[in-house]
C-alpha cells in the first residue's frame, strides 16, 4: 500500500507540473496498471512507476496509455525491462532507429520526419503488440504469482515472509526454490 500511495503521490506531482487535472488522470493510469498487470504479469506497482517515468519524459496524456502497452511489449521483444524499452521508444524518432533494427523493427526516414513520432509508436506496434497477450497462460501465472509473492513481503513484514521461503525453497527437491530465485532475479531487475 506504501509504494502504491507513493508511486501515485509522484504521478500527481508530475501530472500537476506538466499542467493536467492530476485527480482524473491518475485513477485512469491506475486502471490500466491493474489492467496491464493482469495481462503482463508485471505488478501494478512496476506499471504505475513505468506511467510515471513515461510522463516525466514528456509524453503527452493522452498518449501514456499506447506509449506504456507499446514499452511493454517491445521489452518483451527486447528481452529487457520496460524502462529500457520505454527509454529506446523516446529517442528513437532520433537517433534510436539503428536499434530498433535490432529487433525487427525497421523505420522510414521519411515517413519518420513528416509524421513523427506517431509513425515511429504505430510501426513499434505493428511489430510488437499483443506479444505480452500471446505469452503461454503458465508463464503470465507465474508471473502474476511472482508479483503477489512481492505484494505480500511488502506487506506481512520479513520474518514471516523469510520463514515461508524457507519452507518453499526446500520443498519438492528445490524445484519451487529455483524457481521462486528465478522470478524473484526476474522482478529485481525492474
Amino acid at each position: 500500500y506504501l509504494e502504491n500511495a507513493e508511486i501515485s503521490a509522484r504521478m500527481g506531482v508530475v501530472l500537476r507540473n506538466a499542467g493536467y487535472d492530476s485527480d482524473n488522470l491518475r485513477a485512469h493510469f491506475e486502471r490500466q496498471a491493474l489492467a496491464l498487470a493482469k495481462v503482463t504479469g508485471k505488478s501494478d506497482d512496476y506499471i504505475g512507476n513505468l506511467q510515471t517515468l513515461i510522463l516525466g519524459m514528456g509524453v503527452a496524456a493522452k498518449d501514456v496509455d499506447r506509449f506504456t502497452r507499446a514499452s511493454l511489449d517491445l521489452a518483451a521483444v527486447m528481452g529487457q525491462d520496460a524502462t529500457t524499452a520505454a527509454r529506446l521508444l523516446s529517442r528513437a524518432n532520433a537517433e534510436g532507429k539503428e536499434e530498433l533494427k535490432k529487433y525487427g523493427i525497421v523505420i522510414d526516414e521519411t515517413k519518420a520526419e513528416t509524421r513523427g513520432f506517431a509513425y515511429v509508436l504505430e510501426e513499434v506496434e505493428k511489430r510488437t503488440k499483443g506479444i505480452n497477450d500471446e505469452m503461454p497462460n503458465s508463464i503470465r501465472q507465474m508471473r502474476l504469482w511472482a508479483a503477489g509473492w512481492d505484494e505480500l513481503k511488502k506487506s506481512s513484514g520479513k520474518f514471516f515472509v523469510e520463514s515461508g521461503e524457507s519452507i518453499v525453497k526446500y520443498s519438492f527437491g528445490g524445484v519451487i526454490g529455483k524457481l521462486l530465485e528465478k522470478m524473484a532475479e526476474d522482478s529485481e531487475t525492474v
